[in-house]
């Protein structure tokens, strides 16, 4: 836990300002800011600079594709009014990070007690962003395809795209590449900050406080043992993603707000009048299933981990 003030000082300010960027670029909403502050000085307080660093690159990259993909997310809402849509709030920004920031913090208190328990939390965070990514890609890829999406629980039931529930060979591919892409994100910040650490010891000006910025405990960790955690962010990812589509087909509540009428995730009309539970559960929302997702993907990963590490 050395230098956590330092780390947790420089996360408050990194994820101040990507907040206020991505407002001012209308992916998040005021509220959006304060979720995104929250889980980024989390991450980069107690999971180190890669961890944070990991957190810039799904947020990035999700809010591109999301713009990216803005005009299309318009033809989907005339076949099915999303329960929320335009800035991300603090709910949905807890509901993709959450987990994450929470495994990070549970990864440093163990760090000093029980190095391999921390390991294996360390890959549960990163299972959990990865499966984030991997459901944002391929919900802002998978339309881009041009197929008409099926059901995870009944491929032969072609559905509109846009539909909870709804897979496509674009979207599988786009959540695998997702996944990837957070693993690969992982191996080069890990070795870089591998090749920092040296540095760190022979810069006795800077003192401790440089060290503890940049050193985020995976000095010394081999290629092979790298390569462990890229694994499990790919599968974890894929399969994380997975999950999220068979909680939307199933437990996501959708709502009709009158017979004949185009279905919803929204509880109420416009007018205020409660919709017609036609499936799932009430409490079963979107965010509900982003955040069990991730922890789905989570536990996938530290799985993996222990498979390839204790076995």
């Amino acid at each position: 836990m050395t230098g956590l003030v330092p780390r947790l000082a420089l996360g408050l300010a990194l994820s101040a300002c990507i907040g206020f960027l991505a407002w001012r670029r209308q992916t998040l909403s005021q509220s959006g800011i304060v979720g995104a502050i929250v889980v980024g000085t989390l991450l980069f307080g107690f999971g180190g600079v890669s961890a944070g660093l990991l957190l810039i690159a799904f947020f990035v990259s999700s809010s591109s594709l999301s713009k990216y993909g803005a005009r299309r997310v318009s033809k989907v809402s005339a076949m099915q009014f999303y329960d929320k849509s335009g800035n991300r709030d603090i709910w949905q920004a807890l509901a993709n990070g959450g987990c994450a920031a929470l495994l990070a913090v549970a990864h440093a208190a163990f760090l000093d007690v029980n190095e391999p328990v921390a390991f294996m939390l360390y890959a549960g965070f990163i299972g959990a962003l990865a499966t984030a990514t991997a459901d944002t890609w391929a919900t802002e890829l998978g339309v881009l395809g041009g197929q008409s999406p099926r059901m995870i629980t009944n491929l032969r039931l072609h559905v509109p795209p846009g539909t909870s529930g709804a897979v496509s060979i674009a979207g599988t591919i786009a959540s695998v590449a997702g996944a990837l892409f957070i693993g690969v994100a992982f191996a080069a910040f890990t070795t870089i900050d591998g090749l920092l650490f040296p540095l760190a010891l022979h810069t006795q000006w800077l003192g401790n406080v440089y060290f503890s910025i940049l050193h985020t405990n995976w000095f010394g960790l081999a290629p092979s043992g790298i390569a462990v955690f890229v694994i499990a962010a790919v599968a974890s990812g894929s399969l994380g993603s997975a999950f999220d589509s068979l909680l939307g087909a199933t437990c996501q509540a959708l709502y009709r707000p009158a017979p004949g009428l185009q279905l919803t995730e929204k509880r109420s009309a416009a007018d205020g009048s409660p919709n017609e539970l036609l499936r799932g559960w009430r409490s079963m929302t979107n965010d509900s299933v982003n955040f069990l997702s991730t922890v789905a993907g989570a536990l996938i990963a530290m799985f993996i981990f222990v498979l390839f590490v204790f076995l």
